[in-house]
């Protein structure tokens, strides 16, 4: 096998000169339909419904395989049809051989899991070699037939019949071959050769998993000895100015004939028909356009052939060209101008391209989708259809969790739904071309692309500083890279959901990059040409496409002088984890300058790939792996975990948050006088963010909440049983507002709020009263089921509209439906060396059963140590001040000892202990009801009872630094400031140091009401470096529940997770969660999870309603209840390794750090979400919550904070 392993000389799979051999150019799918009827059915009803007599599919799950170390290993006959493979495995095509038990898989970010010695790949290249025999009917045409690969990573030999075919690399782009002359009737042999590595993989370092093999599908074309070869189908629109009307609207096409001999070309013609879909009935088309029946305008037109690998003209055949054009505005009685095509309204036609004999007969036919459509960049924006739209857009890897790259349609149109349904409206290919029923798939839903050629060098310059010593530097490897743009524009040229053109991603600057920019701009002028390497603004780049740059920053590169492109982010918003947070920020920019169009979020899905363990109990399992989960020596960790989605394709709550602030219409209230409510009803302004959908087919509904709670008004037969009004449809046209009145008196709410509460007149006190609206479908669609909720809006709605006052008490100075207890008992104080106890009766008469409460406060903590009542624990850990959160990948990112993580535990905030002796506990008691108990300690780190950090590290990630990473200036260094020490100080020297004083009181009913005082002011002293924020990770209590307690409901955002910067998506209702592993969020890589933020109370319970409640006594709460502490969840790498506990945790924090989002590499959280060290202030009041037959756990909860508030 001389090609494979020549005794000198370079290796092609080591020679970037070689990139192909005997690969057919490359052009548009073809399927050379039977007929213009088949060609059309293939579209309108489908590729899987309709039958391709001339396409064999070899797509198979049992070709014969084996895996070989590497290429010299291989047998040099094993494609013979007489070699043996009895001890050969069998594998499914398409497929990679190390998601089905060969060999392992790599995922490295950008190192090359290898030396970077170019264009030199390891000795040890793990091969794989594959057969199948197939049968060809003696029946089946076979005029020229064509062997097509979809995909194969990542370069590879093939041979049919014995006979040496061809060799070729780009793994995401087809490989097509001319094999008329091997095949025959009956049993033929397709044998092929994978090599893991090339000189290709170095094109394609792409922070995603190194997968091997034939990936996508493999079939035989067979055309007719005249067929179309390939064909060009151009929209160009013209437009009034700032108008969607239309001067002028074409179709153009050009379609490449090849015949056996001359004589055909000058006698055939080619019909062009235009169909759309029937809108009243989606089963039927309708011709869009007369038909065209056409000559060759040049029937000798060599362009059209493809010479490869023909020694001369007769045998790569004749070639012509048939050009098509089509006035759209002048087509039918009415002349209606073509529906326009946009994500928004992906209005579709089918074009069908037909070969005709002299007598008129098909030949064959070819069809595609068509979407009339115009981008450009004008003005500083992106235009499509003559207007500036904003990409609402995510980056998005092919991934199954159980077959890598080997994606199926099921899946892709799962993304197509999700995506539509949280309001995304665009995808990037990240970091390649898909697999081509993913673009058909797109075009039929509604989403704009950007189509990226297959070309990553980051690995050559991590830093990406030195555009010198990359590939687009240097000439040797200025063909391979040409050619992979030029295979992805031929290939996808006719795809209307593609906007913008990609020359790749993160590989340097370089005279390569301008020929790659060249050839695009002048094969496709329609649509703009993207490049971020080398700044993101370099004459490569009809586009302004930073990556992960600060909000600040993006304004500022919209606002440059002399710059005329608009600025997209290809990549921002590093959704890794719990994560996303200050995304509504991001939006707010877009939203208000004209000239910054949205980005791509990083990116759509975790890339985890299913593996088999166990848990702790030893019980079997399978779970998402990541970098070096299979033993891999080079990896970079869970890096490639930084999705939106799970692997499954279940939403992470991170992903919630871009649905609330992306939502195409939103609402605000109109303001408005006292009592305006009761003469007109409540204004609101309604906007319809859309660029061409109208709201017709949305429906309005809205209700209002009072406390969390439906408050029911007027019309209780017209509302649904939660409380939602219809409101019908408010038709407002793409980009316009209008004002609605929704029919609210204000009597009518006075009265409501007065029954919910069983008062006799107006309230009084600050009762919390919320309008929420819903826009959903009123019809299904192709993406979501009617009902289906696209935008949903809170308002809080100020009392004094409905004429509300203070909150009105009785005369014992509660309010009538919320006292229910009694604090007239007596207490009894002990005050012992070892703690400081108190008891006394049980004075609710509903729970005479359970005869007292005791609590007892340690001397040597200060903490409530053990609370009871009536025999039952309360509390079975203490109550205790809380400083430290179990790291998130975010709270991890940044070198250099700069991440929070590392400042943390640099002042020993994982490890807080109280210093021996420093603790003053002193107790008094003002009446015979209630005992105060005042403490006072100072905290230092203890590192004997630091938590565990199984953490690994993610070797390899960083991003900071380089042309593309837009880093914030370097300030000077700063003086020290009181307290502080030089970052370089002794370690002893930056540990932190915490005051703490508390007040307990405790009431006959058993509350406790807590006031907490910390002077953290001194728990982060080392001194930072410029540009960097110190934050604690939280402030607050944490104590520990008995098992039972596994109830959770609550007052605040919700129902899922939330933080400070990430709660846009969150709603203010009272929750409930059946059971507390509810509340758990399963991130592949464990972290801090599961936080609800502005929380007002929570109560905790068992199955019979007992348990404690908690509510706060000033601003709203960030609370975290859950099995899984922070010591469990640094001890585990995987979700399932996380050891729960039996008990349960509650943490409510007075401040608790953001989540951060703008990258996971750098500290990103906006100053406003973080924790300064500082003095704070907040008070708490717990109280037992007892069974009840009048009064569930929420419902006494809720009582006590209309008292307590």
């Amino acid at each position: 096998m001389v090609s494979v392993g020549p005794s000198s000389g370079a290796r092609d799979w080591e020679n970037p000169a070689v990139f192909s051999r005997n690969q057919c150019r490359p052009h548009v799918p073809l399927r050379s339909h039977p007929s213009s009827q088949n060609a059309l059915r293939y579209y309108t009803e489908g590729p899987g419904s309709v039958k391709v007599p001339r396409v064999i599919s070899l797509n198979d799950p049992a070709w014969t395989f084996k895996l070989f170390d590497r290429p010299e290993a291989v047998p040099t006959t094993f494609f013979d049809e007489s070699f043996r493979t009895e001890d050969w495995d069998k594998i499914e095509v398409p497929g990679n051989w190390e998601c089905q038990g060969h060999g392992y898989p790599i995922y490295t970010n950008f190192q090359y899991p290898w030396p970077v010695t170019p264009p030199w790949v390891p000795e040890e290249n793990p091969t794989g070699c594959y057969r199948h025999w197939f049968d060809i009917p003696k029946t089946w045409p076979s005029d020229r037939v064509f062997l097509h690969f979809g995909g194969v990573n990542n370069a590879f030999y093939v041979w049919v019949n014995g006979k040496e075919v061809g060799y070729s690399q780009d793994s995401c782009t087809p490989a097509e071959f001319d094999v008329t002359h091997l095949i025959k009737p009956g049993r033929n042999l397709v044998a092929v050769q994978v090599m893991r590595f090339s000189d290709g993989s170095y094109l394609e370092d792409q922070d995603h998993w190194w997968l091997s093999g034939i990936h996508r599908d493999v079939f035989l074309l067979s055309k007719p000895v005249t067929y179309i070869s390939d064909f060009f189908a151009r929209t160009p629109l013209a437009f009034r100015e700032q108008s969607l009307d239309l001067t002028e609207a074409k179709l153009d096409v050009d379609i490449h004939i090849v015949a056996k001999d001359k004589a055909s070309l000058e006698k055939l013609q080619v019909r062009a028909e235009l169909f759309r879909r029937n809108p009243e009935d989606l089963s039927l088309e309708e011709a869009a356009a007369e038909p065209q029946t056409v000559q060759l305008s040049q029937p000798d037109f060599w362009c059209a052939t493809d010479s490869t690998a023909k020694g001369t003209r007769e045998l790569a055949w004749f070639g012509g060209l048939a050009q098509v054009s089509w006035d759209m505005l002048q087509q039918g009685d009415s002349n209606q101008p073509p529906l326009l095509w946009s994500a928004e309204e992906p209005h579709l036609y089918v074009l069908v391209l037909s070969v005709l004999s002299p007598s008129g007969e098909v030949i064959e036919a070819e069809s595609t989708q068509i979407g009339f459509k115009r981008n450009e960049i004008k003005g500083h924006q992106l235009l499509h259809n003559n207007r500036p739209i904003l990409i609402k857009g995510a980056c998005r890897h092919e991934h199954d969790e159980r077959r890598g790259k080997a994606v199926t349609e099921e899946g892709m149109l799962k993304d197509i739904q999700l995506l539509k349904q949280l309001n995304f409206n665009a995808v990037r290919c990240a970091h390649y071309p898909n697999w081509m029923r993913w673009y058909e798939l797109c075009n039929e839903h509604g989403i704009y692309l950007m189509d990226e050629a297959n070309i990553e060098t980051h690995g050559f310059d991590p830093a990406l500083h030195n555009n010198l010593v990359v590939p687009s530097s240097n000439p040797l490897w200025c063909h391979a890279m040409l050619d992979r743009v030029i295979n992805m524009v031929e290939r996808d040229k006719n795809q209307p959901s593609i906007i913008i053109w990609s020359l790749g991603n993160e590989s340097g600057y370089g005279p390569n990059h301008l020929a790659m920019a060249g050839y695009v701009r002048g094969r496709d002028p329609s649509r703009p040409c993207h490049y971020e390497g080398g700044g993101a603004q370099t004459p490569a780049t009809d586009i302004v496409c930073p990556m992960y740059a600060r909000i600040h920053q993006i304004m500022k590169l919209a606002d440059q002088e002399g710059e005329t492109r608009p600025v997209i982010q290809c990549e921002y918003a590093h959704a890794m984890g719990n994560g996303l947070g200050n995304y509504r920020e991001y939006w707010e920019a877009y939203d208000q300058h004209p000239y910054l169009q949205g980005g791509f979020i990083w990116d759509w899905v975790d890339q985890g790939l299913l593996r088999k363990g166990k848990d702790p109990q030893g019980k079997e399992i399978e779970f998402w792996g990541y970098g070096g989960d299979w033993g891999e020596p080079v990896h970079d960790a869970q890096f490639n975990i930084n999705g939106l989605i799970w692997p499954d394709r279940t939403p992470h709550p991170t992903v919630l948050e871009c649905k609330a602030v992306m939502a195409p219409i939103s609402f605000s209230l109109v303001e408005q006088g006292a009592q305006a409510a009761e003469e007109q009803g409540v204004r609101l302004r309604a906007v319809n963010k859309h660029f061409f959908a109208s709201t017709a087919g949305l429906l309005l509904n809205w209700r209002l909440v009072l406390d969390g709670a439906p408050l029911p008004i007027g019309d209780v037969l017209s509302q649904s049983p939660n409380g939602w009004h219809p409101g019908g449809t408010v038709l407002m046209g793409p980009q316009e507002a209008t004002e609605l009145r929704l029919p609210v008196e204000a009597a009518e709410v006075q009265d409501a709020v007065c029954r919910t509460y069983e008062l006799a007149s107006a309230w009084q006190g600050q009762p919390e009263l919320v309008l929420e609206l819903r826009a959903s479908l009123s019809s299904a669609s192709s993406w979501a089921p009617m009902g289906h909720v696209v935008a949903e809006q809170q308002l809080p709605v100020p009392l004094h509209w409905f004429g509300g006052g203070p909150m009105q008490t009785d005369a014992d100075g509660g309010s009538a439906a919320a006292d229910n207890r009694s604090s007239t008992g007596q207490l009894h104080l002990s005050d012992s060396k070892g703690s400081i106890s108190i008891t006394g009766p049980d004075q609710l008469s509903v729970q005479a059963l359970l005869s007292e409460a005791t609590g007892a406060v340690s001397r040597e903590r200060g903490c409530v140590e053990r609370w009871e009542l009536g025999g039952r624990p309360l509390i079975s850990e203490a109550i205790a001040p809380s400083f430290f959160r179990a790291p998130t990948d975010n709270d991890r990112g940044g070198s250099g000892g700069t991440s929070y993580v590392h400042r943390w535990k640099e002042a020993g905030l994982d490890c807080m202990d109280v210093v021996s002796g420093s603790c003053s506990v002193s107790a008094s008691q003002p009446s015979p009801s209630e005992v105060k108990v005042e403490a006072s300690w100072t905290m230092k780190p203890n590192r004997a009872i630091a938590p565990p950090d199984t953490y690994i590290g993610m070797a390899g990630v960083s991003e900071v630094g380089g042309a593309h990473f837009f880093a914030e200036e370097a300030g000077e260094q700063g003086e020290k400031a009181e307290g502080e020490v030089a970052a370089d100080a002794p370690a002893d020297a930056k540990k932190g140091v915490i005051e703490v004083r508390v007040t307990y009181t405790i009431s006959s009913s058993g509350e406790l009401r807590m006031e907490w005082h910390v002077d953290a002011s001194k728990a982060l002293p080392a001194q930072l470096a410029p540009n960097l924020y110190k934050s604690l990770p939280r402030v607050g209590v944490h104590w520990v529940m008995p098992e039972a307690n596994t109830r959770v409901d609550w007052y605040g955002k919700g129902p899922h997770e939330c933080y400070p910067d990430r709660k846009t998506g969150a709603w203010l209702r009272r929750h409930h969660a059946s059971h507390v592993d509810e509340l758990h969020v399963p991130y592949i890589y464990p972290g801090e999870e599961g936080g609800r933020a502005d929380v007002r109370w929570v109560a905790v319970s068992d199955v019979e309603g007992a348990g404690l409640a908690a509510l706060t006594l000033g601003e709203p709460l960030q609370m975290n209840v859950t099995r899984c502490p922070v010591a469990a969840i640094m001890g585990a790498r995987h979700d399932h390794e996380i050891v729960r506990d039996r008990q349960v945790h509650v943490y409510l924090d007075h401040r608790h750090i953001g989540s951060g989002g703008d990258d996971s590499w750098s500290p990103s959280v906006h100053k406003e979400y973080t924790v300064p060290p500082d003095k704070y202030s907040f008070s708490l009041l717990l109280f037992p919550i007892l069974p009840q037959l009048d009064s569930s756990p929420p419902d006494t909860a809720a009582a006590a904070w209309l008292l307590h508030r």
